[in-house]
């Protein structure tokens, strides 16, 4: 079950998002392309990400264009207007700071970050990033202090969230290195992170 996932810890493979960085959506204009025009770029893009999951990792590059990633980020700016990244789609407008269910407007916060070694075996350890808000409402919540408040942390820029990245792989390094990179309570701001190192 978890082969790929190995795979792409021994970088036999690519992650999927650095694959869907690589294929050319084929819109010219993300903004002014409708909603239907961005799902149908998105479906011919992951019918070809599928097609390239069984692949070796090789030397995929970003394409000029637009890409199959840069569609979902558009897709996912959209929704953040009307929001629906959970199963409450309680529509807020985030993007213009309308607070959602999970009381999370258009900037996702970071909590705290840990080396976490309570996993299944497969993934120990896993480095693991929590941010503020959940629309869960769980009573028995183990994270219930930064969960249930919003607005707990700190804002979650890009710039901040690859230094944290990159500190915790130093960290791997020192002790077990990590399995896996996990980010909770995630609500999307449609933002990238940098690439490590850069």
């Amino acid at each position: 079950m978890l082969e790929r996932y190995h795979s792409i810890l021994k970088k036999e493979r690519f992650a999927v998002h650095w694959l869907a960085r690589s294929i050319d959506a084929g819109v010219g204009d993300l903004e002014g392309a409708s909603a239907d025009e961005l799902r149908e770029a998105n479906a011919r893009g992951v019918a070809t990400l599928r097609r390239m999951l069984g692949r070796p990792a090789g030397a995929e590059e970003a394409v000029a264009g637009a890409s199959l990633l840069d569609v979902k980020l558009e897709l996912a700016r959209r929704v953040l207007a009307e929001c629906a990244f959970c199963e409450r789609r309680c529509g807020a407008d985030r993007a213009s700071g309308e607070k959602g269910y999970c009381g999370v407007g258009a900037e996702s916060r970071y909590c705290s970050d840990f080396l976490h070694m309570g996993e299944e075996p497969e993934l120990v350890p896993s480095h693991t990033i929590f941010f503020s808000g959940c629309t869960f409402r769980c009573a028995y919540c183990q994270n219930w202090d930064i969960a249930m408040h919003p607005s707990a942390g700190y804002p979650a820029e890009p710039a901040m969230l690859s230094a944290v990245l990159l500190e915790g792989i130093g960290q791997d390094l020192c002790r077990q290195a990590a399995r896996l990179r996990r980010l909770r309570h995630v609500q999307p701001r449609g933002q990238r992170l940098q690439p490590f190192g850069q």
